[in-house]
Order: C-alpha cells, then sequence, then structure tokens
C-alpha cells in the first residue's frame, strides 16, 4: 500500500514535520512493514524509515494463539521420538523468511546440534500446502495469476506466490537445532499465509535419552508478532514431549534365606509412565536359583486398582518367564 500526500505549500528544508493518518489493521497477525519515502517535483533518493520499537513499529499485528499443542510420540528410552507441533491462529498469521518461529525448553535429547529435518503441513484437512501452492501455481503461469487466483481463498498469498518457482514449497525441509536450549527454529522460505482456523503441523525427530526424565516445559516465541514466550500445551502422561518412561521406586524382598528350600521374592514398583497392555518389564541380576527356565506362577497386586501387570487375577494364577542364563 501506498499514500500520496500533496505539498500545498513550501516545505522548508531541516524542518521536521509530522503526519498523521489513520488505517484499519488487518485481522492476521503480521510482522512490522519496511516503510520507504521519496518525493517528486524534485526527485529525492528512498529513505527506509526508522521503526519505532515494539508494539509502536508500524502495521505491526500481534497474533492470538488458539492452538499451540506439543505431543511425542514415545516416552521409550533411547528411541528415536517424534515430536509434533500443531499451532492454529485466531485470525491467520502472514509469515515471511524474517519472521522466525523459536520453540524452545525440550531439552534432554542427546540429539546433537546440528540442522535437523522437518516437516511441515498446512492445512485445516492435513493437506500440504505444497501441493496446493504448486497446482496453483503452475494454472497462473498458463493461464494468468487473476484467473487463477480468482476463487482461492486465500488469494493475496496466490497473486504474490503466482509468478514464483512453482516447484518451492514455503517451507524448509531442515531447520536449527540447539540441544543446549532444547530449541528449534522455524522461518518460511518465502511469504506464505495460515488462514484463520487453519492448523499448521511441525514435526521432527529427536532421540530419547537413556536415562528416565519428567516432561520439561516447553514455550514459543514468534518474531515480532508473539514478542513473549508463551507456554505451550503439551500432550498427556506419556504423550508429554521428552517424558521418558522409568520407575519412581523399587524395592525386592525375600521370604527366607535358608538354603536349597522354596523363596518367595517380592518385587514393588511404581511406574512413571503408564505402560499399554503387551509391554514387558524385565528383572534382570537374579543369579543362583536353581528354576529351570521356562514359565513360573507369579501373584500381581496393583495398591490403586489399575490393571494387572500379568494377565488374570492374583488367584488365577498368572504367570511369568523365567530365563536361568538370563
Amino acid at each position: 500500500g501506498s499514500l500520496a500526500i500533496p505539498v500545498i505549500t513550501r516545505l522548508r528544508a531541516s524542518e521536521m514535520v509530522e503526519v498523521s493518518f489513520g488505517v484499519v489493521n488487518p485481522l492476521r497477525a503480521q510482522r512490522q512493514a519496511d516503510v520507504d519515502i521519496l518525493s517528486s517535483g524534485i526527485i529525492t533518493a528512498p529513505r527506509t524509515l526508522a521503526n519505532d520499537p515494539g508494539f509502536s513499529a508500524p502495521l505491526l499485528v500481534w497474533t492470538n494463539l488458539t492452538i499451540k499443542t506439543i505431543e511425542q510420540s514415545t516416552a521409550s528410552a533411547t528411541s528415536a521420538n517424534t515430536i509434533s507441533v500443531t499451532l492454529s491462529f485466531l485470525n491467520g498469521i502472514a509469515f515471511d523468511p524474517d519472521l522466525l518461529l523459536t520453540i524452545s525448553g525440550l531439552t534432554g535429547s542427546v540429539t546433537s546440534e546440528r540442522r535437523i529435518p522437518v516437516a511441515v503441513k498446512v492445512g485445516a484437512n492435513g493437506t500440504s500446502e505444497e501441493t496446493f501452492d504448486v497446482a496453483q501455481c503452475l494454472e497462473g503461469l498458463s493461464s494468468g495469476c487473476e484467473d487463477a487466483c480468482e476463487n482461492v481463498t486465500d488469494t493475496e498469498s496466490c497473486l504474490y506466490n503466482c509468478t514464483a518457482d512453482c516447484q518451492v514449497h514455503p517451507w524448509p525441509t531442515e531447520m536449527a537445532w540447539d540441544q543446549t536450549a532444547g530449541a528449534l527454529v522455524l522461518a518460511s522460505e518465502r511469504y506464505t499465509m495460515l488462514q484463520p482456523g487453519e492448523t499448521m503441523t511441525v514435526s521432527f525427530n529427536l532421540t530419547n535419552p537413556s536415562l528416565e526424565q519428567s516432561s520439561p516445559e516447553v514455550s514459543i516465541r514468534m518474531t515480532d508478532v508473539l514478542p513473549d514466550w508463551v507456554r505451550m500445551d503439551k500432550g498427556l502422561e506419556r504423550l508429554a514431549p521428552l517424558e521418558i518412561a522409568g520407575f519412581l521406586f523399587g524395592r525386592m524382598s525375600q521370604s527366607t534365606a535358608a538354603q536349597g528350600v522354596p523363596n518367595a521374592l517380592t518385587l514393588q514398583m511404581v511406574v512413571k509412565s503408564t505402560l499399554p497392555p503387551g509391554s514387558t518389564i524385565a528383572i534382570l541380576g537374579l543369579t543362583g536359583p536353581t528354576n529351570p527356565s521356562g514359565p513360573i506362577p507369579v501373584v500381581v497386586a496393583a495398591s490403586n486398582n489399575s490393571a494387572a501387570v500379568a494377565s488374570g487375577a492374583a488367584s488365577s494364577g498368572s504367570t511369568a518367564t523365567y530365563n536361568s542364563s538370563a
């Protein structure tokens, strides 16, 4: 957008002039504008205006996040773990390469500091924006951008990118990863828009540590439009990012120390993360018993009425597998 201001009387050199005018901000979030000024009559060289800092920067519109969730695919120690970040903005947002999306606090991963692969999908129905943009752009190059973008919801973004390289996806395939801060930084490779209510999902893999840990607090910040750190909404229990499964408590006792007699061993344990059906608990270091390898009866009880670890109730004679050589 531009504004032409007529000079009615002489504008003297070195005199400070202040011009005020009103505009209506867009609903969608956007970074501050880069504004230039020049004149005719006497042709002046263009000058880029200095913007006031913070929220006073011209045409800066802050964002309103309605969805800011982060989840993981597994709580298993040492496993490859897919972290998924889902974002949605009340009135949409305009992304450009200078708008940095930073997520911080994913500490504990053993993934080293480097650029790591990332996948970005945009769309209320999960459709990749790459498919939409490429098809739309190719049509625009053959039939003219205005005709191609006429019935598209995001007309502005369509027109902006219509004559660009049609194969360029607006989002990168790699991003910077800071292991110490547990931070990732993502930016679009060209101008692109997210519509109101549309979701954006960012997925990447980290390697879980070998020791149990609680999920750290994770926050998000975006250049200009979200200047302060905002805490993200984490998945529950084992879906919380970098929640690594382990045991909060473990103790073992026996019924007798006599030689060559039956001995009842009792294990007490509290798991940190809920174990799904089909999981196995392994007890290592049981040296000395003369039992042959094979199934042995176990009695399982849970103090909080949770599901039994082994199949069946205690009175029905549940079994576990013993390996004398392990």
